[in-house]
């Protein structure tokens, strides 16, 4: 059967769930589509139409043939896309989660954990570190854990990005 791009594509793409309707059509002579494939619109319904058969002669002079019909509802179409479009805006929204157990195992395989819990004692954010489930990178105290951990350590923007890397949370 040959393939059925547009409508395929659109049911790929996840963008609506639509059935391909194979059937024998019959034409007049001076029926035959001009266009193959063709795309037939009723209000908000797009219908694409392809002709696969081979066109076999009739006694009475018209032609018969098969088609694929696939009938997609746009406003479907267009609501897919617009929660498409959603979840991708709010996932750039999203702060990134890292581990805090994650966190503190390279941590301390990096030799650095006693500086790190010392500067939360210091700065009474021990209590904080042992609630905390996560760190989010938009936490006000993360950004001033991760400013500390630079200059109290002395890493570079380029070994903290490579810890927190380890870090992300499942």
């Amino acid at each position: 059967m040959k393939k059925l791009l547009i409508p395929a594509m659109i049911m790929l793409a996840g963008l609506c769930s639509a059935e391909i309707a194979v059937r024998d059509v019959t034409f007049a002579a001076s029926e035959i589509p001009a266009t193959n494939p063709r795309i037939e619109r009723v209000g908000t319904t797009v219908t694409h139409i392809e002709v696969f058969g081979a066109f076999v002669a009739q006694p009475d002079g018209s032609v018969k043939t098969r088609v694929a019909e696939t009938a997609i509802d746009m406003d479907a179409v267009a609501a897919q896309l617009w929660v498409r479009e959603a979840k991708a805006a709010i996932g750039a929204a999203m702060p990134t989660i890292y581990s805090k157990y994650k966190a503190y195992l390279a941590l301390r395989g990096a030799g650095v954990w006693p500086q790190v819990k010392a500067w939360l004692e210091a700065n009474d954010l021990w209590d904080a570190f042992v609630i905390a489930n996560d760190f989010r990178d938009d936490d006000p105290y993360f950004k001033q854990g991760v400013a500390e951990l630079k200059a109290v350590v002395g890493w570079t923007d380029e070994q903290v990005a490579a810890l927190l890397a380890q870090c992300l949370a499942d």
